[in-house]
């Protein structure tokens, strides 16, 4: 076993990912390969629109193990308020797919319902809110800290 691997160094994205990036990027849509969230790796991610895109090989299928990962993969990124869609290889082999395929999902952005944005959107705010509120409560104690101290 090697022991040598480096687990935060980001995967390079499979050819499949890379054509259907570029080709959300000729319609329009700004989008990016390999996005860590913190607990993985998104093949594409859109993050203004809230949406993982995950593109599978066909062992996503076979596999059950390789299925529960993907479920779990699909859980942290949903209680983070993203959707997840998964996209098997098949439908990225040829040109005319690709571009359908990337032309159903900016529609599935531009369709995507007004209220699932704000409730992520108020999450990520909350989550915001209390990393700055936990930042000051650091502050005042070390101040509250010194000031013992120095008295």
């Amino acid at each position: 076993m090697n022991n040598n691997y480096n687990y935060n160094l980001k995967p390079e994205p499979t050819i499949q990912a890379i054509r259907l990036a570029d080709e959300l990027k000729q319609i329009g849509v700004k989008c990016e390969l390999e996005k860590s969230d913190g607990y993985k790796h998104i093949d594409i991610a859109i993050t203004s629109a809230f949406l993982n895109i995950e593109i599978d090989g066909c062992h996503h299928n076979l596999d059950k193990e390789q299925a529960k990962r993907d479920l779990n993969r699909t859980y942290y990124s949903y209680i983070k308020g993203y959707n997840t869609i998964r996209i098997p290889n098949s439908l990225l082999k040829e040109e005319k797919d690709i571009k359908y395929t990337a032309q159903r999902i900016k529609e599935m952005i531009e369709q995507k319902p007004k209220s699932y944005n704000q409730r992520a959107i108020q999450t990520i705010k909350e989550k915001e809110k209390i990393k700055y509120l936990t930042r000051i409560g650091i502050g005042i104690g070390i101040v509250v800290i010194i000031a013992i101290l120095i008295l």
